[in-house]
């Protein structure tokens, strides 16, 4: 936090995405970083556009927000026009909550999903397949996996009933 006069500022910080129909180089991203040093940017840039993210110290979010025009007008020698598609403000606490979020979501495969369930492997293979069951996220050569949260959310609906289905035990013919 920043004190100017009697007023506090928090660091804000700001992500921002943008398209630009000027050509980009590979020095465009090391271009505009040292145009926005001051706010201690992360730039990506691509061939149509790109994200850059900014620490803007002000009173609120909407404050942060207003003085982008300015800051932006800084790149803009290098990048031009730009159009930005989205902008996205967190505080300095909701900042560090969002970088302690695991980027990739906990997922389970089969051994896993009966474990959650309580029942053998041979049983959840038989109840992924069911109509309801969350859909895979990401499917390779070692199986499907899904979001623990979506299987722990339908494991809480599962309406199990123990014991063997009836006809379901096979009998020997002679």
């Amino acid at each position: 936090m920043i004190t100017e006069g009697t007023t506090s500022l928090t660091d804000w910080y700001i992500d921002i995405t943008f398209r630009t129909t000027n050509t980009t180089t590979k020095e465009t991203g090391f271009d505009v970083s040292e145009a926005l040093k001051d706010y201690f940017p992360s730039v990506s840039i691509g061939s149509a556009g790109g994200s850059i993210s900014l620490t803007i110290p002000a009173k609120n979010a909407i404050e942060a927000v207003a003085k982008l025009p300015a800051v932006l007008a800084r790149a803009e020698s290098t990048l031009g026009e730009m159009e930005v598609t989205a902008v996205e403000a967190r505080s300095e606490a909701e900042f560090d909550k969002w970088l302690a979020k695991p980027a990739i979501p906990d997922l389970v495969g089969l051994k896993e999903i009966a474990e959650i369930l309580h029942v053998s492997p041979q049983r959840a293979n038989v109840l992924v397949k069911q109509d309801g069951f969350p859909a895979p996220v990401l499917s390779l050569a070692a199986g499907q996996f899904r979001t623990r949260a979506s299987v722990e959310s339908w494991a809480s609906k599962w309406e199990r009933k123990p014991g063997r289905r009836p006809g379901a035990i096979a009998t020997a013919t002679p």
